[in-house]
């Protein structure tokens, strides 16, 4: 996993990573990335996820939903970059 940006400050045991792996761009990406965070939950990893969406509006519903019960704070677009700041500032304060 390739880390774009990482801070250690946040908790000791659950430092924030951010990568781009975890971009969701469209409904494939959804259901892959709702598959390895479920899976993070059933290993008990200590973890925050912010969602980045390219654009949430075009991810179908049912997706979406499932998305959201595993997921953490999510970004609607990714021309949110203020809204994107505004989460990972607030872990790091």
């Amino acid at each position: 996993m390739r880390i774009s940006y990482g801070h250690a400050d946040l908790r000791p045991h659950a430092p924030l990573a951010v990568t781009r792996r975890f971009h969701v761009p469209n409904r494939d990406k959804a259901r892959l990335t709702t598959i390895i965070l479920s899976r993070f939950h059933q290993l008990h990893l200590d973890f925050d996820s912010i969602l980045v969406f390219s654009d949430q509006a075009a991810i179908q519903r049912l997706d979406l939903a499932r998305l959201s019960e595993v997921g953490g704070d999510m970004v609607s677009s990714l021309e949110s970059s203020e809204d994107l700041r505004r989460k990972i500032e607030r872990r790091v304060a």
